[in-house]
């Protein structure tokens, strides 16, 4: 069983490259990875210049095959069970379905104080 996600940057034009991720996509794992390891505009955009991910493991990706894809508008990122996108130096994530993102250190952060309980 597969996790899918998306993992987008925005360009300095205003548009979004994005590469789609087929394992483990649930922010306890994509989510602290890229938050953690692609925490650069430099590192981001390495990850999603290598197209299409099979998994991503602390900084260790396993890419397969296909060319990422472009997007004009954040709102054109192609749904999957969850989008990651960096942005102004920061990633954000939505689960799909959700209308807006939310900030993604934020996020692994509630979760830690929430597992620490």
């Amino acid at each position: 069983m597969s996790t899918r996600s998306t993992i987008a940057i925005q360009l300095l034009n205003g548009s979004f490259l994005q590469a789609y991720c087929h394992f483990d996509g649930y922010i306890k794992h994509n989510g602290f990875n890229l938050n953690n390891y692609f925490e650069t505009q430099e590192k981001a955009l390495e990850l999603v210049r290598g197209g299409n991910i099979r998994t991503i493991n602390a900084d260790e990706v396993e890419y397969y095959g296909e060319e990422p894809s472009t997007a004009r508008t954040i709102d054109e990122i192609d749904e999957q069970e969850y989008m990651y996108v960096f942005q102004n130096n920061e990633w954000f994530w939505k689960e799909s379905g959700e209308k807006h993102y939310k900030n993604l250190n934020d996020s692994i952060n509630r979760l830690i104080t929430i597992l620490e309980k």
